[in-house]
């Protein structure tokens, strides 16, 4: 078998291997941390086919990754007013995009929670469907109430961002369901 110029060692390709499910589950479980701290604001039930635009939301209050991965400028472009030179480095500050979106939020584009480009999260297409499978069930099963009546945005920073002192109750939407769930899970 033919090894990449880029993995060189079968060492180099667990340590990937590793970084990429580390990095995947960290943003995963932040999102979802957000998820709850959105619904413990919102506490209505919204539909299914609702779920996206829920997302978008929860994406862009979170901000979970705050900075894009460096990227490398290949050749000179103009940016706005701005001439950056090739070999220059970008770092996209996702945050401030997505707090510029959540200002005009009826005709924001999508966030971009997965970075852009060429270095964009490869689990971009799989972290959504996952998202929004469990915002979904959560949403259709529970009321989420926060524990701390601290404001709901304030954040942990870091390379990552979480919602501070994150504790929540959950309480069933039907009694009965909740029997029922008891038993499932």
């Amino acid at each position: 078998m033919e090894r990449s110029e880029y993995i060189s060692s079968d060492d180099e390709l667990k340590r990937l291997a590793f970084e990429v499910m580390a990095a995947g589950t960290d943003t995963t479980s932040l999102t979802l941390t957000w998820a709850c701290a959105y619904l413990s604001c919102t506490r209505e039930y919204f539909s299914p086919e609702d779920i996206r635009t829920h997302l978008m939301r929860i994406h862009r209050r979170a901000s979970v990754v705050p900075l894009a991965l460096p990227h490398l400028v290949r050749e000179n472009i103009m940016v706005s007013r701005y001439e950056i030179p090739a070999g220059s480095i970008l770092i996209y500050n996702l945050y401030a995009v997505h707090q510029k979106q959540l200002e005009r939020e009826e005709t924001s584009p999508n966030p971009i929670p997965f970075s852009v480009g060429g270095r964009s999260c490869p689990g971009n297409r799989l972290a959504t469907r996952v998202l929004e499978h469990i915002i979904s069930e959560i949403n259709k099963s529970f009321t989420v109430d926060r524990i701390d009546e601290g404001p709901a945005d304030s954040s942990m920073k870091g390379l990552t961002r979480g919602p501070d002192n994150a504790l929540f109750i959950f309480r069933p939407r039907n009694p009965v369901v909740n029997d029922v769930q008891r038993v499932v899970y």
